[in-house]
């Protein structure tokens, strides 16, 4: 299975994520941040997690940009950039 999932969200309304990648090093590097207060956009972190839908844009292992999850990143996202909402 690998590493945490890197998405894209297609179509012709943009609801459909696609899985393009894995992040599977420990040390990676990210674009900036875009919360989205959407059901579609709940990157599963759970009721009171510090940030239920936001979603960090970042470059997979195999070279495919995608979205990754907050939950899945051990440091604090807040000091990225912030991108337009729901850019995702």
């Amino acid at each position: 299975m690998g590493g945490a999932g890197v998405y894209r969200w297609e179509g012709v309304d943009g609801t459909t994520k696609r899985l393009v990648g894995r992040m599977n090093t420990t040390t990676s590097w990210f674009n900036g941040r875009s919360d989205c207060n959407h059901p579609i956009y709940n990157n599963g972190s759970g009721a009171g997690a510090p940030h239920p839908y936001r979603w960090i844009y970042t470059q997979a292992d195999n070279g495919e940009w995608g979205w990754m999850s907050d939950k899945d990143i051990y440091n604090e996202t807040n000091p990225l950039p912030a991108l337009q909402p729901c850019a995702m």
